[in-house]
């Protein structure tokens, strides 16, 4: 297709054209050696997906109570005549600017969690599997103290007790979200079998699965009416504060904001932008 240039004098980086053929596979013959390897990696099982009732269904969960942990795989969550779809979901977010330091529901974070490490269909890791870790600095969850976290098969594992907002502000390249989320999320992998078994494409692999994870928790905080953005990072720095090989690939700040986000406009009410005019 006829495209027009963005700029007058554009610039070329030829370490990002390198970085991101280093992934390419030259052939079909390439893509089944490629996909057979994917298949023997050492994956985590990813959480199982709990029944799926009623769109909408989620939002409930900022009532749920910690006697109903686990009963069914929504942590008590029960169905709502809201119906949320995907669409009307996209359209009502919007990235956080700004958070109060309000706790979240211990069972809107469960249920964000499991809906987020469900498995994403793909060629890079074998059906039900997942190439990622995932790791929280929880600050103000309802029933849980403040601190490290694993989320693993369903649950959280406590890593240490206390996470200062100071110091995941730190992480998260002293940026004020960060630290005054309720819970920020980092969404990591363990690259050296990663890449020794899929070489350069797996970084690309795992960093597809992470997008999606964190686009899900993003869209789940957004179901239950809160807030979320993502973040950068500092990646040594949040490798050690969790104790793990496993290297950040994204991270989500997720809370209470301290405003009502914009609904978005679909795209025939977006203005039109005429390229070939410019």
């Amino acid at each position: 297709p006829r495209t027009w240039p963005l700029s007058p004098s554009p610039r070329r980086y030829p370490m990002v054209t390198a970085a991101q053929r280093a992934g390419d596979l030259p052939g079909a013959e390439a893509v089944t050696d490629w996909r057979g390897q994917a298949a023997r990696v050492q994956a985590e099982p990813a959480t199982r997906s709990g029944p799926v009732r009623k769109p909408g269904q989620g939002r409930a969960a900022t009532d749920a109570t910690d006697a109903a942990d686990g009963t069914d795989g929504t942590d008590g969550a029960q169905t709502t005549d809201t119906i949320d779809t995907v669409e009307a979901l996209l359209l009502r977010r919007g990235s956080t600017r700004s958070f109060v330091r309000d706790p979240l529901p211990r069972g809107a974070l469960r249920w964000a969690m499991a809906s987020a490490t469900r498995p994403v269909p793909g060629d890079f890791v074998r059906p039900g599997g997942t190439l990622l870790e995932h790791f929280l600095a929880m600050h103000a969850v309802e029933g849980r103290q403040p601190g490290a976290y694993r989320w693993r098969q369903g649950d959280f594992e406590l890593l240490r007790a206390g996470a200062e907002r100071r110091r995941t502000r730190a992480l998260c390249l002293g940026q004020d979200l960060g630290g005054d989320s309720a819970v920020t999320v980092f969404h990591c992998a363990e690259l050296a079998p990663i890449l020794e078994a899929l070489g350069s494409r797996g970084y690309r692999a795992a960093q597809l699965e992470a997008g999606v994870a964190a686009e899900r928790v993003q869209l789940a905080a957004f179901a239950l009416g809160f807030g979320a953005t993502g973040l950068t990072f500092l990646d040594d720095d949040v490798s050690r504060f969790f104790g793990t090989d496993a290297a950040p690939m994204l991270s989500v700040a997720v809370g209470v904001p301290a405003y009502r986000a914009r609904p978005g406009m679909r795209p025939a009410q977006l203005p039109r932008i005429d390229l070939a005019k410019r």
